[in-house]
């Protein structure tokens, strides 16, 4: 693996997950606003060849982070309770 970029496969995974738990209007808008966008109609391969960033993958969960909490449950981490 290349240094500062994660392999196609992890990448692909990671945004496959966040996809299943947050939808996929909100999955859309994340990847625009981390810089993604080019994974909206197609994931990275499935192949061990570095391709995205740590900074745009870091990007894209600290958004999910952010607007959804660590659970994904839809809320912001600091309106729980």
């Amino acid at each position: 693996m290349n240094s500062g970029q994660l392999t196609n496969r992890y990448a692909r995974q990671i945004l496959a997950a966040v996809r299943e738990v947050i939808g996929s209007e909100a999955w859309s808008q994340a990847l625009q606003e981390a810089g993604l966008g080019r994974y909206r109609e197609a994931l990275p391969p499935m192949n061990p060849e570095p391709g995205v960033r740590f900074e745009e993958i870091s990007a894209f969960c600290q958004h999910v982070r952010e607007r959804f909490g660590p659970e994904g449950g839809g809320r912001a981490s600091a309106d729980r309770s």
